[in-house]
């Protein structure tokens, strides 16, 4: 499977699923969506990430999109 484009990215994200991702000591290494499985470029994941457009939620379990990421979605 092919990692995912931005658009793609959006629209999983817009829809509300999360980015669940896999660790080293301090650094991800894998990026996934859930329940989908697929596949997001790491360096993708770090640009959203230091963006604002994705965020650890309440429950700490993965990232989800951000209020700022829902204003530029729009």
């Amino acid at each position: 499977m092919n990692p995912l484009d931005a658009e793609t990215l959006n629209s999983r994200l817009k829809a509300g699923h999360r980015l669940l991702v896999t660790r080293t000591k301090d650094q991800v290494v894998a990026c996934e969506v859930e329940f989908f499985g697929e596949s997001v470029p790491v360096a993708l994941f770090n640009t959203y990430l230091a963006n604002g457009m994705i965020e650890v939620p309440k429950d700490g379990l993965g990232y989800k999109i951000s209020s700022e990421g829902k204003k530029r979605l729009k």
